[in-house]
């Protein structure tokens, strides 16, 4: 939806939607389905790099300016973040 670069592309777990860091605003991440509807979240972090997501999507491995943070998704995002609808 726009020219900026995307950093970090990876699909979620039912493989139904994908993520990636955002060039344009480079704190947050922006979760997209297959129809090009969005969430973009920000977890928090500055200096955000790239993502990567456990296989069981459970976990979300964050590479910062600072290191690593790792994010429990379920206690995060909440038990149902996956299955959420994107807003456009």
């Amino acid at each position: 939806d726009h020219s900026q670069t995307v950093y970090s592309f990876t699909y979620t777990p039912n493989g139904n939607k994908f993520l990636y860091v955002d060039g344009f605003s480079p704190n947050s991440i922006r979760m997209v389905d297959l129809e090009g509807q969005y969430y973009r979240f920000e977890p928090h972090v500055s200096g955000l790099r790239e993502i990567v997501l456990s296989s069981s999507g459970t976990k979300i491995v964050y590479q910062t300016r600072y290191g690593l943070l790792i994010a429990d998704t379920e206690t995060a995002f909440g038990e149902n973040f996956w299955e959420s609808k994107p807003r456009s």
